[in-house]
């Protein structure tokens, strides 16, 4: 008798509790709200891993053409480019044969000492040299960009780089499974850990284009900085555009050499 009772008060309770109002809701409906909640949740998840795997996946592909990148120059004979070194080339023009011509005066009509016409003589074949230099930029870029090259791939032969880009992805793929994982329960955490796996990965391109880009506005610049570089009162300017020219040029040597050391 006593055991009726107690399945009956069991049986009571239960009924209760599926009965009872939750929110507003039956017990029922509730519990379907919260898995369709979590299911909901959970495909958020998935959605956010599928797609940072996606984007690493082929960021992770570009790694294969890594040396392509350091070794890589913009092309000179682009019309883009050209055009804009033909425009500074003719804008400077007019002003050096009018200081050549003004020194040239100068040495013949005005100056008297011995030491008035030597600098006079000094700044007249600076002038011409400055001149055909920059008729000359296309040339002159096409042979420092080529020498660079040359000596890039000379400093890639010094090791076998191929192990040290595999462990770099390698890392990144970790990382990535760390992102999968945290990302499965939350994606609060997960997407900090992905973006810092995107910005590892994507940092040694992102350096490279960047360095792309400065050899590209260095080279548009090219005839001012010879013109700037003839005159004394300009020649400090012209020389630190000199400078970056050579820096920004040589720095796929400098990526390479890092490359080789991290191989050995």
């Amino acid at each position: 008798m006593k055991n009726k009772k107690r399945e009956l008060m069991v049986i009571g309770i239960v009924l209760m509790l599926l009965s009872a109002p939750v929110g507003g809701q039956g017990f029922g409906h509730a519990l379907a709200k919260e898995l369709t909640e979590q299911a909901v949740h959970l495909l958020i998840n998935a959605a956010i891993v599928a797609g940072g795997w996606i984007t690493v996946f082929w960021f992770t592909g570009m790694y294969d053409y890594l040396v392509d990148f350091i070794k890589c120059n913009p092309d000179i004979t682009n019309p883009i480019i050209k055009n804009i070194i033909g425009f500074f080339i003719r804008l400077v023009h007019p002003f050096y044969v009018l200081a050549i011509t003004a020194t040239g005066a100068y040495m013949i009509f005005v100056s008297g000492s011995s030491k008035s016409r030597t600098k006079a003589k000094s700044m007249l074949l600076r002038l011409v040299v400055g001149m055909v230099v920059v008729t000359m930029s296309i040339f002159w870029l096409n042979l420092l960009f080529r020498i660079s090259e040359s000596l890039t791939i000379w400093v890639l032969g010094l090791a076998d780089y191929t192990m040290i880009i595999n462990e770099f992805k390698n890392g990144i793929w970790q990382i990535i499974d760390l992102f999968k994982w945290i990302t499965l329960f939350t994606h609060f955490l997960g997407v900090p850990v992905l973006i810092l796996g995107i910005v590892l990965e994507f940092a040694p391109f992102f350096m490279l284009a960047f360095r792309y880009m400065m050899v590209v506005l260095w080279a548009m610049l090219f005839p001012l900085t010879i013109f700037f570089y003839s005159f004394h009162f300009t020649k400090g300017l012209g020389k630190a555009m000199i400078d970056q020219t050579i820096t920004w040029t040589f720095s796929q040597a400098m990526f390479a050499f890092v490359l080789v050391v991290l191989s050995i």
